[in-house]
C-alpha cells in the first residue's frame, strides 16, 4: 500500500507531463480569504488556477448547476485575481461544463463546512467525485476548517458548537465516501485552537492573516511537499488510495 502523500506530488508536482491547470471549486471559504490567498500562492507558483465558489453552496449545488437559495457563484482566476459574478448574473455554471472546459486539469473540491449538521456526508459527495474522476480529472478534495463557537456572530445559539462537534465523524465519513476517488486534505491542523488560522470574523470564515495561514499549510500538498499534519490522520485513512493512478 502506498502512502496518499506519495500521491499529492501528481496533482501539479509533474508538471507539463500532465498539465499545470487547476480548477478550484468552493464555498465560502474559497471566495474569501482562504480561496483568494491558495489563489495568490499558487499563481504565483506558476500554476494556472480558475476558481468557482458560491457562499453556503454544497455539492449537490455544483451538481444540479443551482443557486444556493439567493446566493451568487463567484469566479477569479490568475489572469482576473479579483472574484466577480460567474456570467455576470451570479448563476451557477453546468458541473458538465466545467468539466468539458477542463480537461486534464487538476480539481480541488474545498466543501464540507455546510452539510456539518449532519456527522455524516451524503451522496452528493461521492456523486460529485465521481463526475470529476469519471471526466479523466485527478481530484484532491480540501475538508472544512474548525469552528470558532467563542467568536460566533449572526448564528443561532449552539449551533457553531454542534457543527464542531460534528466535524471528526464528518471527516470519517468523508474520507470513506471519497476513497478511491479524490485525495483528502486536511484543514483541522491549520485551524486548531491556538493556531493563527483558528481565528475568524464570525466563528465561522477566517480573518485574512488566518486564511493566509490556512493556505499556506496546505500549499505543500500542491507541490509534493506535504506532510502528514497536512493530510488526513494515517488512523482515518481508508485502507487504499490509489486514486493518481487514474489517468496519469
Amino acid at each position: 500500500m502506498r502512502l496518499v502523500f506519495s500521491f499529492l506530488f501528481l496533482i501539479v508536482g509533474v508538471g507539463a507531463a500532465a498539465s499545470d491547470n487547476i480548477v478550484v471549486i468552493g464555498d465560502s471559504h474559497t471566495c474569501s480569504q482562504f480561496g483568494q490567498a491558495l489563489l495568490r500562492r499558487l499563481s504565483d507558483e506558476g500554476k494556472l488556477v480558475t476558481v468557482y465558489c458560491a457562499t453556503s453552496s454544497a455539492p449537490q449545488h455544483w451538481l444540479e448547476g443551482r443557486r444556493p437559495g439567493r446566493e451568487k457563484c463567484k469566479t477569479m482566476s490568475s489572469a482576473n485575481p479579483e472574484p466577480n459574478f460567474c456570467f455576470a448574473t451570479g448563476e451557477m455554471p453546468a458541473l458538465a461544463s466545467i468539466l468539458s472546459d477542463n480537461k486534464g486539469a487538476k480539481f480541488v473540491l474545498a466543501m464540507g463546512t455546510n452539510s456539518l449538521m449532519s456527522p455524516t456526508v451524503d451522496n452528493s459527495y461521492a456523486d460529485l467525485a465521481t463526475a470529476v474522476l469519471s471526466n479523466g480529472n485527478a481530484c484532491a478534495w480540501i475538508g472544512p476548517p474548525h469552528l470558532n463557537p467563542a467568536q460566533s456572530r449572526g448564528f443561532k445559539k449552539g449551533r457553531l458548537a454542534r457543527l464542531e462537534k460534528n466535524l471528526g465523524s464528518f471527516y470519517r465519513s468523508l474520507a470513506k465516501t471519497i476513497d478511491q476517488r479524490c485525495t483528502l486534505l486536511d484543514s483541522r491542523q491549520a485551524t486548531a485552537p491556538g493556531k493563527t488560522g483558528y481565528q475568524t470574523v464570525d466563528g465561522v470564515h477566517r480573518t485574512p492573516s488566518a486564511g493566509k495561514h490556512w493556505a499556506k499549510l496546505l500549499l505543500p500538498a500542491f507541490s509534493g511537499e506535504a506532510d502528514r499534519e497536512m493530510l488526513l490522520p494515517i488512523k482515518d485513512q481508508p485502507r487504499r488510495i490509489v486514486l493518481w493512478d487514474h489517468g496519469f
